[in-house]
């Protein structure tokens, strides 16, 4: 809640001077929303098993990012 407010301040302060604002509501309700999706659909109806299991899947997205010059 204390990022709603402070998006909620800065879009306040920033408006007026034409300045796109670092955090703004909309953006601090996007990353508070859970992006987590069930396969159960899929693995019944299509049989789909998945080659890597989600912490793997997780743990190789990481490294990759790191290889990449993307995280320190």
């Amino acid at each position: 809640m204390p990022l709603v407010a402070a998006g909620h301040v800065c879009e306040k302060i920033c408006k007026p001077f034409g300045i796109t604002p670092p955090i703004f509501p909309r953006r601090v309700d996007w990353y508070r929303q859970v992006r987590a999706f069930k396969i159960d659909k899929a693995k019944q109806l299509l049989g789909y098993q998945p080659q890597v299991d989600i912490d793997e899947g997780l743990r190789r997205t990481a490294e990759w990012y790191r290889s990449s010059g993307f995280l320190n």
